[in-house]
């Protein structure tokens, strides 16, 4: 029987510490995750925006980008200051008229199709975990988590 309680607190305070921490950082890390999520899928929005209207934006330089490559520049635009997005990760390419993906969507050049076509953007992230121990809860390969985000449109008539 205690008497005296004294090292009851400290012993309570240890159990519990470790739990709490790991809550505190699976709500920052989840957060984090979130605020990626919806940001990808924030700027493919965009960038299907530019590529239905037909829209041709300008580099640094002044000098008037392919549609193809405006789509690409909206959507690292829209990214820049949350993540950085690897331009080969970002595809565009017609669609049949089943919407089924064509055979090699993914090793095809970008192609944002002409006036009327149905087109898709599809954009990949590798989402890099904060903490160690919930990358390797959530992650299958130990390296991240893909992200992807996608969307189908109709070129207007241009």
């Amino acid at each position: 029987m205690l008497r005296n309680g004294k090292g009851s607190t400290a012993l309570e305070f240890s159990l519990v510490l470790p739990l709490f921490l790991l809550v505190v950082m699976a709500v920052i890390e989840f957060g984090w995750f979130f605020v990626h999520q919806h940001t990808l899928q924030y700027a493919t929005r965009e960038g299907m925006r530019v590529g239905l209207l037909g829209v041709t934006l300008k580099d640094e330089d002044d000098n008037t980008l392919s549609r193809e490559a405006s789509i690409v520049k909206a959507i690292q635009d829209q990214t820049f200051s949350i993540m950085e997005l690897d331009p080969a990760k970002i595809w565009v390419f017609p669609v049949g008229s089943d919407y089924s993906d064509p055979d090699s969507w993914d090793t095809n050049p970008s192609n944002a199709g002409g006036s009327g076509a149905y087109m898709r953007v599809r954009v990949h992230y590798e989402h890099q975990f904060i903490t160690p121990f919930l990358e390797k809860l959530f992650s299958s390969h130990g390296s991240g988590m893909l992200m992807a985000a996608e969307g189908t449109y109709r070129n207007e008539e241009f």
